[in-house]
């Protein structure tokens, strides 16, 4: 790696530094409930035509008094950013109508609340810079032994292509003990309908983690995207080692 590609990586790792102590200081000046920030580092091997991908994500989740607050930054391919880089940003709000105008989550059976929820997915690369927007409703589910259960249905409209579609996407976190050690089995899963010439497509990724220490864990996640973006035919597979650092 040259010095050229050392210092790219470096002042990346420096912004995501700043990103995420930002974020800490204003949520904790204004948020309520609870809150998680972390930073994940994964390198991803598969048996196809990759060698091996280097990921850096900043994750940031707040639970405010009427709703909550999430989004994510992925920097991948960090070796080679300039050429094979890519930079993803996700960003997702909700908003409880329940606690807003009565105080009170809409808790009923194993329903915990229900949101209104938009997103914005943001990529930057070689070939593609474009947002693609996001709408719709958000449903906590009590699901026994799950930290968190969340299933969110959207109307989907990226500008670049005819049209819009429809998403679902399920996110998890359901903590466990073994041998007296602390894991958790989370993860996404994301299923997106056709848009214009952009086949159906859906992405999976699970992970297992060992939490070693209060704010560190180690573990693996397995990607699988089918049709990747909308691409037909253009399946993604992966295991990838994951280091995470809880802030």
């Amino acid at each position: 790696m040259n010095s050229r590609k050392l210092i790219s990586i470096l002042l990346r790792s420096f912004l995501l530094t700043l990103l995420s102590l930002g974020s800490v200081i204003f949520t904790s000046a204004f948020a309520q409930g609870g809150d998680s920030a972390e930073f994940v580092y994964s390198d991803a091997y598969d048996s196809g035509r990759r060698d091996g991908q280097s990921l850096m994500t900043y994750k940031h989740s707040r639970t405010w008094r009427i709703g909550d607050n999430f989004y994510f930054l992925d920097l991948s391919n960090l070796g080679n950013f300039e050429n094979a880089g890519n930079t993803y940003f996700e960003w997702g709000p909700r908003f409880s109508p329940a606690k807003t105008f009565a105080g009170a989550p809409a808790a009923f059976a194993f329903i915990r609340d229900f949101y209104l929820i938009g997103e914005l997915d943001y990529v930057h690369n070689k070939f593609v810079e474009k947002g693609t927007y996001l709408a719709g409703i958000s449903v906590d589910l009590a699901v026994p032994g799950f930290r968190f259960f969340k299933v969110h249905l959207f109307n989907r409209n990226d500008p670049t292509i005819s049209g819009h579609t429809q998403q679902i996407t399920v996110s998890w976190n359901y903590p466990f003990s073994f041998l007296n050690k602390s894991f958790s089995f989370e993860g996404f899963y994301d299923y997106t309908g056709r848009e214009g010439s952009s086949v159906s497509n859906y992405q999976a990724q699970p992970q297992l983690l060992w939490l070693a220490h209060d704010r560190v864990s180690f573990g693996l996640e397995y990607l699988y995207w089918q049709n990747k973006t909308g691409r037909a035919g253009f399946n993604e597979s992966a295991m990838q080692a994951v280091f995470r650092i809880n802030f």
